[in-house]
């Protein structure tokens, strides 16, 4: 087929032009063309359609415009726990996918994979030596279960020299480096549709990443006061291998904190923390951009990381400071690498996956579960791949990884060492009857968790009002529809093609589910936002890949008065993704939020306006009461981070002796610690503050000199 090039003297499209080319895109099947090249073809589509297209590609795509129609109903009824109707739907809507591919309505693009010969071990083993004698030095020097400098530059070391000497340096034909103008010329030139697809998503990856960092969340709970003390103590030279304190003991995220708080220049604060965590994030969207265009193409990598991007999941659990932070850029970044690694032959993308894993190690427990992923995704590669070498090519991989793995983790196998119980005591409880009794037969619960956890995305979550939205599916509306027509297209594509990527993206859904599933002895805890955080990943990439298959199909269609319907099809579907996430993450999740948390910022700023009204600064007590507000959240938010405002009802009276103002902030039930001021102090008044939220009100004791 001859290509359509514009005529020298043809005039510059119009803006509406270029968006009804962007959208006009339709889905060819190519007897005899490679999938890439298939793929390639979808990209380049001409605006209108060549007289040469066939009867069947200018018919309405029928089933599958039923498929998502269908798809779109079931989830509406799963949202409304209409359990029956929704998977009667969704068969129907899988049914219809099913009778479309048969009819090549749609088709799923794959990436090429590279056929070169596998390299290792390319003149720099010997360097394993000093790597790993710096290792276990490190090892040694971490027995004060500190990052000391000593030990932290031979762990470093340690790392750099083993990577180094596992790294393949014999290289392979490379094309030549094109200039960034050169780059940036053949945007606005040649892939303009690209490049506005690009600047769209970076546009809403930024605004969602930062937009309302200050009201979401909105108030300070324990285990975010907890975070915040921890990069405290980091910084004041605290910086210990374990914080078994906290929800999350791994070390890394509050490293991460307390560096960027340190080059920022500014003080710490909850905000500084959601910022930085923010900031990481976004190499979470980058890597799942490309792990979408290395499995299939760049359409579905953009467009699974502008899911990921906007996706309230991500969101909440970003910022909830629970120790999620730095999960999504490692596991993004582990995954991409490990398919790559496999897919094109290349020894040293298996390397940095490992490395990633290792990092992940580090950040949050939920890791364990990545070397029994990497193992499946390996064996998916070499069951659909017979090559010669590759036995060993697998095995080789597995021990580099290990190698390299135990390297990194030094720091946690140290901890360990000296107390295994620390580590292990949360895993156990949750897997065992460490702490409670189990409620039945192991295997019965399990597999009742594992099949409570595969609907997260779809039904329903039992995560907490701090990090997520209980009772409700992860995903948006739209975003779980096409979640599930990826999955069909994905399965209806395994008996077409013998690529062993798609068949291991699958596979990885439930096997991320698994550190929340095996919540045997809590399992009112599953499914959990934040134990399956790592599913989001293979789920943003199947939802994107459901949204280009059936976009693929209804965008094909040429209808005789134009095409402006793809215009409002793509707008309604996107513009409609953002705001279903949107109101979830900015709305309905703060309003839930503040409901349970107590008004910590209310009360600091009573704090600021008493100073202000009265001119002095003030002493100020927070009177403990049962399962009231944490009096370190009530510091931090009014800057008083160093001071210490808890004080219990029995040690009211030591307050006799501080000269100046004197602020009391009182639970309004605590009618003992009332009647113990009003008789310390006469002179004191007493009054009611009302909360902006019902049931949050307060009591203050003011104490003038």
């Amino acid at each position: 087929m001859m290509e359509n090039t514009p005529a020298p003297d043809e005039k510059e499209i119009t803006i509406l032009e270029y968006l009804k080319s962007l959208l006009a895109h339709g889905t060819r099947a190519e007897t005899g063309a490679s999938a890439l090249q298939a793929a390639e073809s979808f990209e380049e589509a001409p605006a209108g359609a060549p007289e040469s297209m066939t009867r069947s590609e200018k018919r309405f795509s029928w089933f599958s415009a039923a498929a998502v129609l269908l798809a779109f109903t079931a989830q509406m009824l799963a949202g409304s726990r209409i359990a029956f109707f929704g998977l009667v739907f969704y068969g129907a809507s899988a049914y219809c996918l099913f009778q479309a591919s048969r009819r090549q309505e749609w088709r799923l693009p794959l990436r090429a994979q590279t056929k070169e010969n596998w390299q290792y071990f390319s003149g720099k083993t010997w360097l394993l030596f000093p790597g790993l004698g710096l290792a276990t030095s490190a090892f040694l020097l971490f027995n004060g279960q500190r990052f000391t400098l000593g030990a932290s530059l031979c762990w470093a070391a340690g790392i750099f020299l083993t990577l180094w000497a596992l790294w393949n340096k014999s290289g392979r034909d490379k094309a030549p480096r094109v200039a960034m103008s050169e780059r940036l010329r053949k945007l606005l030139t040649e892939d303009r549709a690209w490049f506005f697809a690009l600047l769209m998503v970076m546009a809403a990856a930024a605004w969602f990443s930062f937009a309302q960092l200050k009201r979401v969340p909105p108030e300070l709970v324990s285990g975010q006061v907890d975070h915040i003390y921890t990069v405290r103590d980091v910084l004041s030279g605290g910086a210990v291998l374990s914080f078994p304190r906290n929800l999350v003991s791994e070390p890394l995220q509050y490293l991460w904190g307390a560096l960027f708080t340190f080059l920022g220049g500014a003080q710490l604060s909850f905000m500084g923390l959601k910022l930085a965590y923010a900031l990481a994030n976004l190499a979470a969207i980058y890597y799942i951009c490309r792990l979408g265009t290395e499995i299939f193409d760049r359409w579905v990598g953009l467009t699974a990381a502008f899911l990921l991007s906007v996706s309230f999941w991500q969101i909440i659990q970003t910022r909830a400071l629970l120790g999620s932070g730095l999960v999504l850029p490692l596991g993004c970044a582990a995954v991409y690498y490990l398919f790559s690694g496999y897919a094109n032959h290349k020894a040293n993308d298996l390397l940095l996956s490992a490395f990633f894993v290792g990092l992940g190690l580090l950040t949050n427990k939920i890791f364990l579960i990545f070397p029994l992923a990497a193992l499946v995704t390996a064996c998916f590669w070499l069951m659909f791949n017979r090559e010669a070498g590759s036995g060993r090519a697998f095995f080789s991989a597995i021990a580099q990884a290990l190698l390299l793995g135990a390297v990194v983790c030094v720091p946690l196998l140290r901890s360990l060492f000296d107390g295994p119980a620390a580590y292990l005591a949360p895993i156990l409880s949750r897997v065992s009857d460490y702490e409670i009794a189990l409620s039945g037969s192991p295997i019965r619960i399990f597999f009742g968790n594992l099949w409570q956890a595969l609907g997260i995305a779809n039904w329903s979550n039992r995560g907490s009002w701090v990090d997520g939205l209980t009772l409700n599916p992860g995903l948006d509306l739209l975003s779980a529809a096409f979640f599930v027509l990826g999955v069909c297209a994905v399965v209806f594509n395994l008996r077409k093609s013998k690529d062993w990527r798609p068949a291991a993206l699958l596979a990885l859904y439930p096997l991320l589910l698994l550190p929340s599933a095996l919540s045997l002895a809590f399992p009112l805890e599953n499914p959990s936002l934040s134990r399956a955080l790592t599913a989001l990943i293979p789920v943003c990439v199947l939802s994107a890949v459901g949204l280009r298959a059936i976009s693929g199909a209804l965008l094909a269609w040429q209808p005789s008065r134009g095409s402006r319907y793809k215009l409002a099809l793509v707008g309604l579907v996107f513009i409609s993704i953002i705001g279903f996430n949107f109101r979830a993450a900015f709305s309905e999740y703060p309003a839930a939020y503040r409901e349970n948390a107590w008004n910590s910022s209310e009360m600091a700023s009573l704090i600021w306006q008493t100073e202000l009204n009265t001119g002095f600064p003030q002493n100020v007590w927070v009177v403990g009461y049962p399962y009231w507000v944490d009096a370190r959240a009530v510091a931090i938010e009014a800057n008083r981070m160093g001071q210490d405002l808890a004080l219990m009802p029995e040690q009211l009276e030591q307050t006799l002796n501080v000269p100046g103002y004197k602020l009391f902030l009182i639970h309004p039930l605590d009618s003992a610690a009332v009647a113990k001021l009003q008789q310390l102090y006469p002179t004191g008044t007493i009054a009611m503050v009302e909360s902006s939220v019902p049931e949050k009100n307060f009591l203050i004791f003011l104490v003038e000199p």
